[in-house]
């Protein structure tokens, strides 16, 4: 029996060795391969949105985070605090973040899209929940602190199985190409080369919890004296196939609704409004430009806003 619980203990203590170098291997891997990690790219955007005297933000999801180069933006001191999935909850307990911080913010551009309130998402939850106040995890219910632990687990050990493959590159010193990364003014490059035939399906719900953030973000500004601009990036027909112009209609008339009796009654710019489809060309997947068409887009966002 003695000797049985020695193989045990020795195989364990071999394992976790094992286990341990894996894991400090795949950080390596991963970051030389794929970029930062999503936990890395969250924090290196909270700290950069306060370290410089920024005066003109952007706050959306992936359209924004991908689509929109502060450095176009040459009247304003401008930074992209945008992210993956991130809908008005998180972007509004963002703008309390840089209020918080004693940031001058004299321009907010938030971006929208047709989906953009039909869902609420905690997949960044095991980051943002250590970055917002408490309040924030109020909409997604009460866990207890096992439960959250286990989904910290679960996110972490996910990653690491995502890595083998980079460890496998590693491993052979294969050469790092086109390798995602965040600029210093927060925009995230992403490379790709979209398919013609890809077609994605939303969900056009407007959820009333993210409407009421919509609103708060809307009213945080009025009351801080903050220029704020609601942007719909470009789209193309792989994104907007499986609905109707009259859907969409729909969509554009709340928000000019929502501006109306607001100051910033004039200040939604839809692109596809003005401009109509883009090309597939433009973009890297079925919603996200590449980088030279995001330079374009802010070109575009710049004379509208700024007249420049």
């Amino acid at each position: 029996m003695k000797k049985f619980v020695k193989k045990i203990f020795i195989l364990l203590i071999i394992s976790s060795v094992f286990i341990g170098m894996y894991c400090q291997i795949s950080s390596i891997a991963t970051y030389k391969y794929n970029g930062p990690n999503t936990a890395e790219q969250i924090q290196m955007s909270f700290d950069n949105a306060v370290k410089n005297d920024y005066n003109c933000y952007f706050l959306g999801n992936s359209r924004i985070y991908r689509d929109i180069n502060p450095d176009i933006f040459t009247s304003v001191q401008a930074y992209n605090f945008g992210h993956d999935n991130d809908s008005y909850n998180q972007m509004y307990y963002k703008l309390l973040y840089l209020i918080a911080n004693n940031e001058s913010i004299e321009y907010l551009i938030v971006g929208t899209d047709y989906f953009q309130f039909s869902f609420l998402s905690d997949t960044r939850n095991y980051v943002y929940s250590k970055l917002f106040p408490k309040e924030y995890q109020q909409d997604f219910g009460d866990k207890s602190w096992w439960s959250t632990k286990q989904d910290d687990y679960i996110t972490f050990w996910s990653n690491k199985q995502n890595a083998l493959l980079p460890c496998i590159f590693l491993l052979f010193n294969r050469p790092a190409i086109d390798v995602n990364y965040q600029k210093a003014n927060g925009q995230y490059i992403v490379y790709g080369i979209a398919d013609p035939e890809d077609v994605i399906d939303r969900d056009y719900t407007i959820l009333d919890v993210q409407l009421d953030y919509f609103r708060k973000i809307i009213n945080t500004c009025e009351e801080n004296d903050i220029k704020l601009f609601i942007a719909m990036p470009p789209l193309w027909s792989g994104e907007t196939e499986t609905h109707s112009d009259d859907e969409r209609k729909k969509f554009n008339k709340m928000i000019r609704e929502e501006l109306k009796e607001t100051k910033f009654k004039e200040n939604y710019i839809n692109y596809s409004e003005e401009n109509g489809l883009s090309s597939y060309t433009d973009f890297i997947d079925v919603t996200h430009l590449t980088p030279y068409a995001a330079d374009l887009y802010s070109k575009y966002l710049n004379e509208k806003i700024f007249g420049e």
